[in-house]
């Protein structure tokens, strides 16, 4: 073998340490967003007697403290506001909609992209025949809610069919940055769907197909226990900042970490962890706050806890760094050690050049 060769696997090593960030890094693993979290602080019950099937809400972006409602199949095409408190305001018509099975509601962009708008998701269909749901778009009041309640206007209405025929969905959100519509399937057994309607479909006058954009399993140990079944997915939020999703079940609410301009069904794909959730009657609804400082939740009964838990807010990239000699010295490390590693090895090389340089004798 010649001279030389011994010195490949040392510079090859040297450079290895080197050039390649440490393990952490190189993996690219997402932090544990449920450490944002606080635990569970009821904060109100829903007044009105009558609200007792409540299978959506969304928080107001025009109104401060405002929560919108909705309530599930056999009941009017309404949207009732509540404080987070769970106080009555008002009663609002949707001019032009019907309710057929109403089950989760999100806060998106309009027909006007600047003036955010209420989405409605009648995609409720328990019985798996339905050929269409629908989507409503509907503007939210300029003055605040009044116990004198109102209507509605109804901005558009997008029927929506499935690529493998009718099918059972609960959970419906709006990607803060695409504006598509994300509706995850309600599927009792095995991993649910994930389907997404364009931003740009939305308001078509032909019935648009949803894509098949992924699938979203409930861990096992997360839907062991009494009750409805906890791989049942009843309710979808995403964070105003887009930082994070969450995805409720009858027992058990998951939070998914989502990065900067990632799409809402990539981030589904990822490993979710157990946030704090209130054991809820049927519950089938959250929502996020719009400053995304906490997260709401109600269940399906008269006189329901409004559930309310605490979100600190986002780590910033440079969070931690030694940008000031105030960093953690711990994050450092694996550089100091990898340098010395390599500067030992690059030392090793040299004395072999010397060695085998010398004349022979």
């Amino acid at each position: 073998m010649p001279r030389g060769r011994w010195l490949s696997p040392f510079l090859g090593a040297a450079l290895a340490v080197v050039v390649l960030p440490p393990p952490a890094a190189r993996a690219g693993e997402a932090s544990d967003v449920c450490s944002r979290f606080a635990e569970v602080e009821a904060v109100g019950t829903v007044a009105d007697p009558e609200l007792e099937e409540i299978s959506g809400i969304a928080t107001s972006r025009r109104h401060e403290g405002v929560l919108w409602a909705e309530e599930d199949s056999g009941n009017d095409a309404a949207l009732h506001a509540l404080s987070q408190q769970g106080e009555r305001l008002g009663t609002y018509a949707i001019d032009g909609a019907e309710a057929v099975d109403w089950e989760d509601l999100a806060i998106g962009p309009g027909t006007d992209p600047a003036q955010p708008a209420i989405y409605v998701g009648d995609i409720g269909d328990n019985g798996a025949d339905r050929s269409t749901t629908t989507i409503y778009r509907v503007a939210e009041p300029d003055a605040p809610p009044s116990a004198a309640g109102g209507t509605l206007p109804l901005l558009d209405r997008t029927e929506v069919a499935y690529p493998d025929g009718p099918v059972d969905a609960e959970s419906l959100l709006v990607d803060p940055d695409s504006g598509d519509v994300v509706i995850i399937t309600k599927a009792l057994l095995g991993p649910s769907q994930v389907l997404r309607v364009p931003a740009g479909a939305l308001g078509a006058e032909a019935t648009v197909e949803a894509e098949v954009v992924g699938e979203l399993e409930v861990p096992p140990d997360l839907a062991l226990g009494e009750g409805l079944p906890g791989t049942a997915v009843t309710s979808a939020d995403v964070a105003p900042d887009g930082s994070f999703v969450l995805v409720r079940t009858y027992q058990a609410l998951l939070a998914y970490p989502r990065s900067a301009d990632q799409p809402v069904a990539e981030a589904l794909a990822g490993e979710g962890c157990s946030a704090p959730v209130a054991q809820e009657t049927q519950g089938e609804a959250v929502a996020v706050t719009p400053l995304g400082d906490a997260y709401l939740t109600i269940g399906e009964q008269a006189g329901a806890a409004v559930n309310r838990v605490a979100v600190a807010p986002a780590p910033s990239s440079g969070e931690g760094a030694d940008a000031g000699g105030d960093g953690d010295s711990s994050d450092l490390l694996p550089v100091v050690v990898g340098v010395a590693v390599a500067a030992a090895l690059i030392l090793v090389a040299v004395v072999l050049v010397r060695r085998w340089s010398r004349p022979p004798g």
